[in-house]
């Protein structure tokens, strides 16, 4: 962030603009101010947080490129972050700041008066955007693979205690654990299904608890985690609360899910053989995505190898 604020400052070193935002597109239609800067002595906005991405801020996420207004028209929709009734700009400059495709950065600047931003810099502001945007991108990467070096780390000394656990109860209550913790889960749930049946038992529960606890039976043809188990198949739920219909965890009798907002369910196999679900559950929508169970397939195929290693052996077996 220190380095986007220098470069940004350095553009504004050359174009004298009246005021300065950073802005992080973080959704199709919403601005996210994350820094800025008056550059006159005057009380010029009115600062918000977040603003609505329209007017000449739309034009400058479409077309990707430098845009210099130097006459602005009064009626212009710049965007709303001014007071119209205390400060109306006449120059606007947009620099769009995009890192491959992580969500868009964009150094926005402005100035009450006509012909503020000279064109002719053009070309020097682009090398100062390249050079930023290849700075940062170096920067992801090395944190991506820092982050990559820790969680290997941390698979590997799962594998190391699951492996040494005696029984499968054991290295369930390791897995439960670290996964509740890693994932900062409000709820997890372990469901192991019952052979040639078509029920499933809640075998672990960490966090919040409910009518469902540990030893709880319930049909794998009703519900979230029953589906997860019957489909071989994952399944997340960014928000409970949306939609109109709602949709019960376990069983059709169910009347609420309890406060908890986003659920993400993922079946326990060996080879094709599916044994359970593995459930985690936050009181915070949006919490898991389709990007949380890319992450957490690596951490539950582990526990997978061990159950079915150890399942394998009838003295451990017996222990579950």
């Amino acid at each position: 962030m220190r380095y986007l604020i220098d470069q940004f400052e350095v553009i504004a070193s050359l174009a004298f603009p009246d005021q300065g935002w950073i802005f992080l597109k973080q959704d199709p239609h919403k601005l996210k101010k994350i820094y800025y800067k008056n550059f006159t002595q005057a009380t010029l906005a009115g600062l918000q947080e977040e603003y609505d991405l329209t007017g000449l801020t739309q034009i400058l996420d479409e077309k990707n490129t430098i845009l210099i207004e130097n006459n602005l028209n009064q009626e212009t929709q710049l965007v709303n972050f001014y007071n119209p009734a205390e400060y109306k700009p006449n120059s606007f400059m947009g620099i769009p700041l995009r890192i491959e495709e992580e969500a868009p950065l964009f150094f926005i600047f402005d100035a009450a008066h006509k012909e503020n931003f000279n064109a002719a810099d053009q070309t020097l502001f682009e090398k100062i955007r390249d050079n930023t945007a290849i700075f940062v991108l170096n920067r992801l990467k090395a944190y991506s693979l820092l982050s990559t070096l820790k969680t290997q780390e941390k698979l590997l000394k799962l594998a190391v205690d699951l492996n040494s656990s005696k029984t499968i109860a054991q290295a369930l209550e390791k897995f439960a654990r670290v996964m509740a913790h890693q994932f900062e889960a409000s709820r997890l749930t372990i469901s192991l299904a019952k052979p040639n049946s078509n029920v499933a038992v809640i075998r672990k529960v960490i966090g919040q608890g409910d009518e469902f606890a540990e030893n709880v039976e319930f049909p794998v043809d009703e519900g979230l985690t029953g589906w997860v188990i019957s489909k071989k198949k994952p399944y997340v739920i960014e928000d409970l609360e949306k939609g109109e219909y709602f949709i019960p965890r376990y069983t059709k009798q169910e009347k609420t899910n309890y406060g908890f907002r986003s659920f993400l369910g993922v079946p326990l196999m060996v080879e094709e053989r599916v044994f359970g679900a593995l459930t985690l559950e936050h009181n915070l929508p949006y919490k898991y995505n389709n990007a949380t169970l890319d992450e957490i397939k690596s951490w539950v195929q582990i526990f997978s190898s061990t159950f079915g290693r150890q399942s394998s052996e009838p003295a451990k077996s017996s222990d579950v």
